[in-house]
């Protein structure tokens, strides 16, 4: 963190190609965001409700993401990924 703090620029948050993102490492992404399958959201997302978490927020992209990317991500999570987190109570 201590490192990708040296790159941080404010004027570029949340863009995909700014330096501070690019450092991201696949162990950094794995352990602060949920990625991946539908499988794999799902249990993260249980795993969160089971500390106690009540309340996450959605951000399904980077602002320079393509936007039927986003937009493909946004019906998957809700087809694919909600139904399944309202059956787990």
């Amino acid at each position: 963190i201590e490192r990708l703090a040296g790159d941080y620029d404010d004027a570029r948050h949340g863009h995909a190609a700014a330096p501070h993102a690019q450092e991201l490492e696949d162990e950094f992404i794995d352990r602060f965001a949920l990625v991946g399958p539908a499988d794999e959201v799902v249990a993260r997302l249980a795993d969160l409700a089971a500390l106690g978490i009540e309340r996450v927020v959605v951000v399904p992209g980077s602002i320079d993401a393509d936007p039927a990317l986003v937009a493909e991500s946004d019906e998957r999570f809700a087809e694919e990924v909600l139904p399944r987190l309202a059956e787990l109570g």
